[in-house]
């Protein structure tokens, strides 16, 4: 989809963004679905803390739940930003393509073209891996009653982590530069494996909380 006029696809209606989506062209494509993703796991992680405050609590209490807040709304608000730079970046990548000259100049322009769409995919990845880190957190001391909400936030987050991985990879494979390929490689399968980590033990540290409550 086209970014006529600045328009921007995190401020489309749902089922605009949806059909967009579904349509046979490039953009929005897999990356931006993956910001989407990731931006849901945030946004839903920040409904948890906002609920997980009261007039009970200690102030110790609420005001750790309002710093996790705010980190959780930088989180959401890097990750609601990906989603139109993940289309840019390919629109950038596909306009660099068409240069066939084989000067250095452009040579460069799509190296520096595919490094771009290799980071904001990145970039999604450690984002969503900073909203599981943050929901690790927050399992001894969220309400009750948004454990579930917040299981549900921790297993769209790590998804996020893999989805956002594909498009590291796929971009790899276009870049004349085996090192940097490698570290790459290196890095999204570290935050992979990671995420699988945060997310196993939220997702035991959740059922150990709710054993005891019930």
């Amino acid at each position: 989809m086209s970014n006529t006029n600045e328009s921007k696809l995190v401020d489309l209606p749902l089922n605009d963004f949806l059909d967009a989506v579904a349509k046979r062209q490039s953009t929005p494509g897999g990356g931006a679905v993956a910001g989407v993703a990731g931006a849901l796991a945030t946004s839903l992680a920040r409904m948890v803390a906002a609920y997980s405050t009261s007039k009970k609590a200690t102030n110790e209490h609420n005001e750790c739940f309002k710093q996790i807040a705010d980190r959780l709304q930088q989180l959401d608000r890097s990750l609601r930003e990906s989603i139109d730079q993940d289309t840019k970046a390919y629109g950038a990548y596909v306009a660099a393509s068409r240069d066939k000259s084989g000067s250095a100049e452009a040579v460069e322009q799509r190296r520096a073209a595919t490094l771009n769409s290799m980071a904001v995919p990145m970039s999604i990845a450690v984002h969503a891996k900073g909203t599981l880190d943050v929901l690790c957190e927050m399992v001894p001391a969220a309400s009750k009653w948004l454990l579930s909400d917040l299981e549900a936030a921790a297993i769209l987050a790590e998804a996020t982590v893999r989805c956002a991985g594909c498009f590291v990879r796929v971009n790899t494979e276009s870049l004349q530069d085996p090192a940097t390929a490698d570290d790459a490689h290196k890095q999204i399968s570290a935050l992979e494996q990671s995420a699988q980590g945060v997310l196993s033990k939220i997702v035991k540290a959740r059922r150990t909380r709710l054993h005891k409550i019930d």
